[in-house]
């Protein structure tokens, strides 16, 4: 049996060699054959199920709702924190029915100025210490007596500088062009109005009322 181990052993050698060789040689026949002469193989069926390697790609991370919902917010902050600036922004030229007053505000169409009470809104505002809409409601009143005097056209679309072009060369424009920076500074300007400064222009208004009902203006 001698000669069974040693056909064992050179096969086990040449195995060794075709494994650390850095070139496939091929073993002749003859030899291949005196090697293996009076060994018998047979062939099994090989029923060993192999698991398919698992990928070594790391999972791809989730998309996070937590992250999602934060983004959103922040972009929300972000649209909100524009809006406030530009609304914030001292305006140049406003229409003078932008801004919606409280109570005693004109919530109906405003191009139906001469509908409202302008003087209860007035009395009102100053009852409740609000001054700063009392000089709203005050610019308001000249502008409605300009419209019933048919000194300027009252439209929603239109801005204080087009009332004061449609006032021409009238002798009281320059008071109207006065009253209208009082105006827009308190209304637009976000400056803490108090009693004496209403109390500072309401005697120009008054005068202004005036003058334009005078019969000598429209002569």
């Amino acid at each position: 049996m001698g000669w069974i181990r040693n056909k064992y052993v050179l096969i086990v050698v040449f195995m060794l060699l075709a494994a650390f060789a850095k070139c496939d040689t091929p073993m002749p026949e003859d030899d291949w054959k005196e090697v293996t002469e009076g060994l018998h193989y047979e062939t099994r069926e090989d029923n060993t199920v192999h698991e398919q390697p698992k990928s070594f790609n790391l999972p791809e991370p989730k998309s996070s709702p937590v992250f999602m919902y934060a983004a959103l917010a922040v972009l929300a902050i972000l649209v909100l924190f524009l809006i406030t600036r530009i609304l914030s922004t001292k305006p140049s030229n406003r229409k003078v029915t932008d801004v919606v007053l409280a109570d005693y505000a004109m919530e109906d169409d405003p191009e139906d100025l001469q509908e409202h009470p302008l003087e209860d809104y007035l009395k009102e505002a100053i009852s409740k210490g609000d001054y700063r809409a009392a000089i709203r409601i005050s610019y308001l009143m000249i502008l409605q007596k300009l419209d019933e005097q048919k000194l300027i056209e009252w439209q929603l679309d239109k801005t204080n500088r087009d009332y004061q072009r449609e006032l021409g060369d009238h002798p009281e424009k320059a008071t109207f062009r006065r009253l209208t920076l009082h105006f827009e500074y308190a209304w637009y300007g976000e400056v803490l109005v108090e009693q004496s400064d209403f109390d500072q222009v309401s005697p120009l208004f008054d005068h202004f009322l005036k003058q334009i009902t005078k019969p000598s203006v429209h002569e």
